[in-house]
């Protein structure tokens, strides 16, 4: 998910570069495939029951849901030691 992310809050993010990226640092990944025709833009995991096929068409505007970053951050910014380290995501890339 941390590709997603990234192509989520990159300004010329797109579903075409998610599969670049997904394919380029898990290539050798026993359990995905990523289609080699650029147009297909699917990836495919494939679980213990079977192979799973996923479109990644819209994957970039439906990962932007401001909603649950809010959410992620304020929970990663808890008084409690116990939340803050269950969501430490939302102080990655952060610079003081």
């Amino acid at each position: 998910l941390l590709w997603l992310d990234e192509e989520c809050v990159v300004p010329k993010g797109t579903d075409a570069s998610f599969l670049t990226k997904l394919a380029s640092n898990l290539s050798k990944h026993p359990h995905l495939e990523v289609s080699k025709d650029q147009a297909a833009r699917t990836f495919t995991i494939k679980h213990y029951a079977g192979d799973v096929a996923y479109a990644a068409d819209g994957l970039i505007e439906k990962n932007k849901d401001l909603a649950y970053r809010n959410q992620i951050e304020m929970l990663s910014e808890s008084a409690s030691p116990l939340i803050a380290e269950l969501f430490p995501a939302a102080t990655r890339g952060k610079t003081s």
